[in-house]
């Protein structure tokens, strides 16, 4: 397995955004290939990744990820950018997503990685990254390719000094960012 570390995920500079877009597109390299699958709403790291590779990439979205499958069709490269987090149920959709990809198919996952304190009222797990492999992908016969850590640059603002948590934040701020990973089947 190879692992990879990069500094900079999402923020509202559009110049960070640009950055992470350009190391989720180095990630992924030239391996992406068709039918390509994008389990989100329309966004703008599917749209950079179908003009940098000059394909199509179906959206599959507006289901329910916890209780619905995801279809028949197969897939050979499937996108999960930001989703899983926000899932009841994360070890269904992944089983749901296990059964749409070929058997030389390839997924690639990311969500958020930092401390519960830090986790916005939507989200209802942020996996830690042990886990995810010890609870998800070992048990759905699923292996890790490659996986990088995009660390987070978020901008210093006065609200990050007022109360007990400029103090949390200032220690965790480094491990504050997102896990992406190639996922294939065993």
């Amino acid at each position: 397995m190879k692992k990879i570390n990069s500094p900079g995920i999402c923020s509202p500079d559009p110049a960070n955004l640009i950055k992470v877009f350009n190391k989720v597109i180095n990630f992924i390299g030239s391996d992406i290939q068709s039918p390509c699958a994008d389990l989100s709403p329309p966004n703008i790291k599917a749209n950079s990744i179908s003009l940098k590779f000059n394909m199509f990439i179906e959206p599959i979205f507006n289901m329910d990820y916890d209780m619905d499958k995801l279809g028949t069709k197969k897939y050979k490269t499937i996108l999960c950018f930001e989703i899983i987090e926000h899932l009841r149920n994360p070890y269904l959709f992944l089983k749901n997503i296990k059964d749409i990809l070929t058997n030389d198919g390839v997924l690639y996952l990311s969500y958020p990685s930092r401390i519960k304190l830090e986790w916005p009222d939507f989200h209802y797990n942020e996996i830690p990254k042990e886990r995810f492999k010890k609870w998800l992908i070992e048990p759905l016969g699923l292996k890790i390719e490659k996986e990088m850590f995009i660390r987070s640059e978020k901008k210093i603002r006065w609200k990050h000094f007022i109360g007990i948590r400029p103090l949390i934040r200032l220690f965790y701020l480094p491990w504050n960012g997102a896990n992406i990973y190639k996922i294939t089947k065993c």
